[in-house]
């Protein structure tokens, strides 16, 4: 009988050891999660975003804004009843007002909405539209929604897209600009 436990015993280890390797699992990690970005509200701020040479590039007002400070330094600001400037070689050229709007430090660029007016500063040549997103690198504003262009009673429009250079010199469309 001790024999027949050991003959049992002898074959289970046997064919415990023919079985196959179990299979190992990767190891699962938990995602890190990304720090929050720290929020700063600012009541009447003004934003200068600066282009060649430290001149300015535009300037922009606001009734309020909230400031939403990136890990690593990067900054954007959404923004409330906004109004400013947009320079050209250290001159305004234009300016604008909206009810909201957007702007990027880093990447020298203005998103307004709402009932957006561009004003070129010399002849009053005005741009209205529902949007514009107005980049210095790029160097022009890209306006949508119902775009009007108006100079002295007349009024050109409306336009689905229109772009335009700051200073309201030059229009066309986006195939043409």
């Amino acid at each position: 009988m001790r024999r027949r436990g050991l003959l049992v015993a002898a074959l289970a280890l046997a064919l415990g050891g023919c079985s196959p390797a179990p299979t190992s699992r990767p190891a699962t990690v938990a995602p890190v999660p990304e720090p929050e970005p720290e929020r700063i509200t600012a009541v009447e701020p003004v934003i200068t975003v600066r282009g060649e040479g430290d001149a300015p590039a535009f300037v922009v007002r606001s009734a309020q804004s909230e400031l939403e400070v990136q890990d690593g330094g990067g900054s954007t600001a959404r923004l409330a009843d906004v109004t400013g400037e947009i320079y050209r070689g250290g001159a305004i050229v234009s300016r604008f007002k909206a009810e909201r709007a957007q702007v990027d430090q880093a990447k020298k660029t203005l998103v307004a909405t709402g009932s957006v007016q561009v004003t070129e500063e010399r002849r009053g040549l005005r741009l209205t539209a529902a949007r514009i997103d107005y980049s210095e690198n790029r160097g022009r504003i890209e306006a949508e929604g119902a775009v009007t262009v108006s100079s002295q009673g007349a009024v050109w429009g409306p336009f689905p897209v229109l772009w335009a250079n700051p200073e309201l010199t030059r229009f066309a469309s986006p195939d043409k600009f």
